[in-house]
Parts: structure tokens; C-alpha cells; sequence
């Protein structure tokens, strides 16, 4: 009683996300000793989506990334083409001007920190992260993404993915840092907005997460064209705070 009655006025423990409106419906940002889902379908922007958090935050909370799918510099060339509003294109063509941009601005990375190896595992994840945290003041933890990490178990896919979320879950408690995993849909239509049972592998994801956050880039058809309309950032499930847009 005596704990929590010293602690009942201070802010509740979160790293922000950067972003304000999405800030608001959680109530403050990512909760510090949880779990956070962040799920679309391939090619929507979830990555985009994480490297907009890390440049919103990186100077004062210093991120690290496991990028599983992208190496060092592509995802660094994706944190630099937002951060200083560079064309990809222009990144990619290694055009002066971009990269002249990129060299005044190369102190940002001495705050974030990419490990790309490809096969990473619960204990080798635990490791890193604990040296990370205790050596280089890391606040927030990024996983791009759940589906590619290794795991021994044995079971079917979706007890692998299980086995995953609630190290991950135990992790971020234990560690009392946010962790914000990426993941996939299982499903195809994109014409409507996904429910949670629309999660790959979705058996404890929903579970052991506190925070489930859909990206959807909904097309509307009509007889002459596909149109496809502005991404929708939903917050689908929030233990501390609302759900919505």
C-alpha cells in the first residue's frame, strides 16, 4: 500500500510513440513491461510504421530494432528517408544530394541500435536485450517481425508462436521495458477492417498482448478501377486506455 501510494501521482510508466493522436488512445504510449502488437497485411506499412516511432522518439529514448527481414543499411535507409524526408528513390540511386543529407545527420544513429541477425531465438533475444538495456540505457524494444524468429519447441506453428508471445510477454515484465512485435494477417480480404482472430498464428498473441494495433489500407472497387484509400491506424485491443482510431 505504502509503494503504490507514493507512486499514484506520478505519470504511468510508457515510452511514447510519436506519434500524438495514437499517444492519446493509449493512454501515454507504449506500456513500459508489456507486450505490443503491431499487425498488416504484407506490403502496408508496418515497418514504415515502426521507423516513423523510432525517429519520433530516438534522441531521447534510443530504441533498438531485430530486424529480421532487413539488414543494417536498408533498414537505416528507411530511418534517414523519414527523418530528413528524403525520396527512398533517391536514397537507393545514391544521388549527392541524399546522401550529402544523410552524412550531416549521421549522429542519429549513435542513439538507435539494429541488430540484423537472421536467426534469433527467445534465449539468444533475451541475452541481447539484457546487455542492451543494462549497457546502452535502451528504452524500447522493436521485433520486425514475430513470424521470422526462430523457436525449438515442438508442436505446430501456432504452439511455436505461443511459446514466442509469452517469452516475449515475461521478457518486457521481467526487463520493465516496452516490447513492440510486428506481425502478419492469416487473412486475404481487405476490403474490411480485421478483427483479432485475423492474426496469424493468432492463439496467444491476443492473449499475452496488452496492446494490439492494426495498420489496414482498405481498396474500394468499382466497375472501372480499384481506388485504394488512406492507411487506418486501429487500436483493437488496450488493457490501460480506449480503443478506436
Amino acid at each position: 500500500m505504502v509503494d503504490y501510494y507514493n507512486q499514484i501521482e506520478e505519470p504511468v510508466e510508457c515510452v511514447p510513440s510519436g506519434l500524438k493522436d495514437l499517444d492519446v488512445l493509449l493512454g501515454g504510449g507504449y506500456p513500459k513491461g508489456e507486450l505490443t502488437i503491431l499487425a498488416a497485411r504484407p506490403g502496408v506499412g508496418k515497418t514504415a510504421f515502426m521507423v516513423t516511432c523510432m525517429v519520433n522518439i530516438y534522441a531521447q529514448y534510443k530504441p533498438m530494432v531485430f530486424s529480421l527481414e532487413m539488414n543494417y543499411n536498408q533498414l537505416s535507409d528507411r530511418f534517414f528517408s523519414n527523418k530528413m524526408n528524403i525520396d527512398g528513390y533517391n536514397i537507393r540511386e545514391r544521388k549527392k544530394e541524399a546522401i550529402g543529407n544523410i552524412i550531416l545527420g549521421m549522429s542519429a544513429l549513435e542513439h538507435v541500435i539494429i541488430d540484423d541477425t537472421s536467426l534469433v531465438d527467445v534465449p539468444l533475444l533475451r541475452m541481447k536485450i539484457k546487455s542492451a538495456v543494462k549497457n546502452n540505457q535502451v528504452k524500447i524494444i522493436f521485433i520486425d517481425y514475430l513470424q521470422l524468429m526462430e523457436v525449438h519447441t515442438e508442436g505446430t506453428r501456432n504452439e511455436q508462436v505461443s511459446a514466442i508471445t509469452r517469452s516475449l510477454k515475461l521478457l518486457a515484465k521481467d526487463m520493465n521495458i516496452p516490447i513492440v512485435a510486428l506481425s502478419q494477417f492469416r487473412r486475404i480480404d481487405n476490403t474490411t477492417e480485421p478483427d483479432l482472430t485475423d492474426l496469424r498464428d493468432s492463439g496467444s498473441l491476443v492473449q499475452d498482448s496488452a496492446v494490439v494495433i492494426f495498420l489496414h489500407r482498405p481498396f474500394r472497387e468499382d466497375d472501372s478501377k480499384m481506388e485504394i484509400l488512406e492507411t487506418k491506424c486501429i487500436v483493437r485491443k488496450n488493457r490501460f486506455g480506449r480503443v478506436g482510431y
